[in-house]
């Protein structure tokens, strides 16, 4: 859900902002320029030059610590004037919430994605829906890797030669499984359901 209310110089919660301005201004102008401002600045952070939400944006790390300091009462200092409980909650909620929207409208990224094999128990799984035939392919097939405790990641399920070699063995033992009948007068294929050839 949207904030619905940000601050403005006053340090008074509106609904009214100016577009692009950064909405926790208003709280850093009363609160925080006297000692982060300046040409001096303490621990060498100038709030003063993030009165736009796009410089805030560019400047991600420091409002971390920014957010924390305040959240925890570490900022301001004991010495200095206070902000009330609902101005400090106010004032994260607002920051927290521009970061959002912008993380929001950014680009998606899903990450690396990785062509995956099935594993030994999905392999033979697999062939027994398929085929309807009790048979375990892929006990010869070298163990699968596990990473981060599962056996089935696709980043650890790479194919070697071996396993390329057990596929293709598999396949043959597969089909004689499958296709070959009792009586070999009587061909049966098994495909989900009998049919005579």
């Amino acid at each position: 859900a949207m904030l619905a209310s940000v601050l403005i110089p006053g340090g008074v919660a509106s609904a009214q902002s100016p577009p692009g301005a950064n909405p926790g201004f208003g709280f850093v102008t009363k609160y925080c320029v006297d000692c982060h401002g300046g040409n001096k600045p303490e621990g060498k952070l100038d709030l003063s030059r993030f009165s736009k939400t796009s410089t805030m944006l560019a400047a991600r790390g420091a409002w971390s610590k920014v957010l924390r300091n305040v959240r925890s009462g570490e900022m301001p200092p004991r010495d200095a004037d206070q902000p009330t409980p609902d101005e400090r909650d106010a004032f994260v909620a607002a920051v927290q919430n521009a970061f959002r929207r912008a993380d929001a409208a950014g680009p998606i990224d899903p990450g690396r994605v990785v062509v995956r094999r099935l594993n030994r128990t999905e392999y033979n799984n697999t062939i027994r829906d398929l085929c309807m035939i009790e048979f375990e392919p892929a006990e010869n097939f070298p163990a699968d890797d596990p990473s981060h405790g599962f056996d089935n990641q696709g980043e650890a399920l790479s194919l070697s030669p071996l396993l390329m070699e057990r596929y293709l063995d598999a396949a043959e033992a597969i089909v004689t499984r499958a296709l070959t009948p009792a009586d070999p007068k009587n061909l049966t294929v098994r495909t989900g359901f009998a049919q005579s050839l």
